[in-house]
């Protein structure tokens, strides 16, 4: 009798720490993304959240042609109804013009110059400025500071 009440007793304290370490690893899935650009993709706290929040997701590509920079790709989470200017807000320091986007993180056409942000989603270019454009999960948008004059 005393075997089985010892043997119950260790049962219970065995699930009792199953359980409380399994708590522990959900609250692991649930860290924020990091926006970090890591040699041309997305964080390693990105991709392993990936799955998860995929449909949660948007994925922001930004290149510079003017300096011939490498394209650096982020992951941000959205809520629904939030536009392209919404997320560049967010997560940029953003000159816009009514609802156009004229700088980028202080990247911007100087005196003379004849570049300009030009915005995609999807590999397709909107006909409304980044303060219109609604996203949708799992939606791709491409910044591109090109020489509109070539």
């Amino acid at each position: 009798m005393k075997l089985t009440k010892l043997l119950l007793a260790l049962f219970v304290a065995m699930a009792l720490l199953l359980v409380g370490c399994n708590q522990d690893d959900s609250e692991e899935n649930t860290t924020p993304i990091t926006n970090d650009p890591v040699n041309n993709t997305a964080s390693e706290d990105a991709n392993e959240n990936a799955s998860a929040n995929e449909s949660d997701e948007v994925k922001v590509t930004i290149v510079n042609m003017r300096d011939e920079t490498d394209a650096e790709e982020y992951l941000f989470a959205i809520d629904e109804g939030d536009t392209v200017m919404d997320v560049m807000e967010s997560n940029f320091a953003i000159d816009n013009n009514n609802g156009f986007i004229e700088a980028i993180d202080g990247i911007y056409n100087a005196e003379g110059e004849t570049y300009a942000w030009m915005y995609s989603v999807n590999g397709e270019q909107p006909t409304v400025g980044a303060e219109e454009y609604d996203l949708e999960a799992g939606d791709e948008v491409l910044f591109e500071f090109l020489n509109w004059d070539e």
